[in-house]
């Protein structure tokens, strides 16, 4: 839930199916649905390329990150440990192409998941964001996802966006819609999102995040973020995909030493009802070309 893929200053700057098998008849919507945004993606990613002279001279449009993320789980449960790549490229004035190659292990069981998404203009002040993801072991991590938004600069300093998306573990599927409003007081960003998940044969999971943060010297960032609600998750066998309370926190943020060189560090604890509760950090180390 909290894994968004957007950069908070780069949106503080431009604020034949079978009848008688429903699941086998949504996969063969959400495949077609993931091959046309493969096409998409692919397109964006042409058209960005053939307006490369939108980047400033002299920039760094690519940027690479390495980290690691241990986290410790009460409950006798085995600790989480993540590797991961992160990668973005800015084509122009909210044209971005961005992905992610993780290697995970929870509960004992290791997992491969790829991502990859962009952003684009739909409008002077509307962008449009796509994203997908894929686990080929999918022992814990979803199998396959689809996830769109829309952002709206509203001006003064106020943004809204929604979205929803699409996740299918190997024996469940669970839909989510999210709404934020966000606003700027010159360097400092106050977020509200609300979560609306629904899990395939249950009811709705409603679950509120609350963020706060400061980008300092433009580029740096460091800030705080609170989650209350309920959530629907995958909390490892035999018990599986659940929704259950949640309540966690988080201590985030980036900062550049270098023109080309930065850290990104992020310190959390996350309830996840009465099964456990997960503390752990990530740090990683960001490269910009």
């Amino acid at each position: 839930m909290l894994k968004c893929v957007a950069v908070a200053r780069f949106r503080r700057a431009n604020i034949s199916q079978s009848r008688d098998d429903p699941l086998d008849c949504a996969r063969t919507h959400y495949n077609a649905a993931l091959a046309a945004l493969l096409s998409c993606t692919l397109l964006m990613a042409l058209s960005w390329g053939a307006h490369a002279q939108l980047v400033p001279p002299g920039s760094r449009p690519t940027e690479i990150e390495f980290g690691v993320m241990p986290q410790h789980l009460t409950g006798n449960r085995p600790d989480w440990r993540e590797y991961y790549v992160d990668f973005s490229h800015r084509f122009g004035e909210r044209k971005t192409l961005y992905g992610a190659l993780r290697e995970t292990e929870r509960f004992g069981r290791s997992d491969t998941q790829g991502v990859l998404g962009g952003y684009y203009p739909l409008g002077v002040r509307v962008t449009g964001v796509l994203e997908t993801g894929i686990s080929p072991t999918h022992n814990v991590l979803p199998q396959q996802w689809l996830f769109g938004q829309l952002e709206f600069n509203l001006g003064a300093g106020w943004g809204v966006s929604a979205g929803v998306r699409h996740t299918e573990y190997d024996a469940a599927q669970v839909n989510m819609g999210t709404v934020t409003v966000e606003h700027y007081i010159g360097n400092v960003r106050a977020a509200y999102t609300l979560y609306e998940s629904w899990l395939q044969g249950a009811g709705a999971a409603p679950a509120h995040r609350f963020a706060l943060s400061n980008n300092y010297n433009d580029e740096n960032q460091i800030g705080v973020a609170f989650v209350n609600g309920r959530e629907t998750e995958n909390v490892g066998p035999p018990t599986g995909v659940l929704t259950s309370d949640v309540t966690s926190w988080a201590i985030y943020g980036r900062h550049w030493f270098t023109r080309d060189l930065a850290v990104s560090f992020e310190a959390l604890q996350h309830r996840q009802g009465a099964l456990y509760t997960r503390q752990g950090a990530r740090l990683g180390l960001r490269y910009r070309f």
